[in-house]
């Protein structure tokens, strides 16, 4: 038997990660931690997700503004799978918070 990736939800009050995201404070905010047997992590937020990759480096996933509309849709605006880009990033709140976390678990 392989493990393939292991699959964490965590709850904070508040989308500490998003800050532009509309939050009710009587609710907690939910997120997913997954990490792959390549060691790749993604964390799937409300409105941001990131991946770190093989090589080290985070990345988050973000809106592509410089993709055109599609000219067979038009006059509708219709964007291809250009429109959302990966952008090398720091990495995450979460991911620091998740390393603290554990880190003070073994202890």
């Amino acid at each position: 038997m392989i493990l393939s990736s292991k699959s964490e939800w965590f709850i904070f009050d508040s989308p500490i990660g998003e800050p532009n995201e509309k939050w009710n404070t009587n609710d907690s905010y939910h997120i997913e931690r997954i990490e792959r047997f390549d060691k790749s992590i993604v964390w799937f937020g409300c409105s941001i997700n990131w991946k770190k990759e093989h090589n080290g480096e985070w990345q988050i996933l973000t809106t592509n503004l410089d993709a055109k509309p599609l000219d067979k849709y038009l006059p509708e605006i219709i964007y291809g799978s250009d429109r959302t880009i990966w952008v090398d990033c720091e990495k995450p709140i979460y991911e620091k918070e998740y390393e603290k976390y554990y880190k003070n678990i073994k202890l």
